[in-house]
């Protein structure tokens, strides 16, 4: 199975919702754009900065990979911790 990972920083044209907290983005604003592809899966999506920010002080925490919304739901966890 082929496999690839691309991340950059973009500025926005139009508004998106963070994957990572489902935080509306509005237009304008700079966030990490991330395409993936996984044998015949493709999947793009956008991060606010807070969870990139997040994602890269905790890279082991989503061994598996996270779904919509993971990102907050893990922040919520640590911060009762």
């Amino acid at each position: 199975m082929s496999w690839w990972i691309t991340s950059r920083s973009v500025r926005t044209r139009l508004p998106h919702v963070c994957i990572g907290c489902l935080e509306a983005i509005p237009a304008g604003e700079y966030v990490t754009y991330t395409v993936a592809k996984a044998g015949w899966d493709f999947s793009a999506y956008y991060l606010c900065n807070e969870c990139e920010e997040w994602l890269r002080e905790n890279p082991d925490y989503f061994e598996e990979g996270f779904s919509e919304g993971d990102i907050a739901t893990a922040r919520e966890e640590e911060s009762r911790a």
